[in-house]
């Protein structure tokens, strides 16, 4: 298992073979006003290109609780096999 945390909340997983992107946020740093009204988000450039964070990735989301991946969507819990 490799963990990446690539900014923020973004990261990449890649576990049994596979790559899992969690939280993307391929937004240019300060696109986005504050939540709190302290700086605009996000913070910080990517530290590599969108095309060479996709590249490798199989599967994407906003919401992943890692045991048996098993991932939620508005509330409803499913279950990914990685084969």
């Amino acid at each position: 298992m490799h963990l990446q945390l690539l900014r923020n909340a973004t990261l990449k997983l890649n576990y049994a073979g596979r790559t899992v992107l969690i939280d993307p946020d391929f937004g240019p740093k300060h696109s986005r006003p504050s939540f709190t009204g302290r700086s605009p988000n996000p913070m910080v450039e990517l530290p590599e290109s969108i095309g060479t964070i996709l590249r490798s990735v199989d599967w994407s989301s906003s919401r992943i609780c890692i045991r048996t991946i098993s991932i939620r969507s508005r509330g409803k819990a499913c279950r990914r096999r990685f084969r």
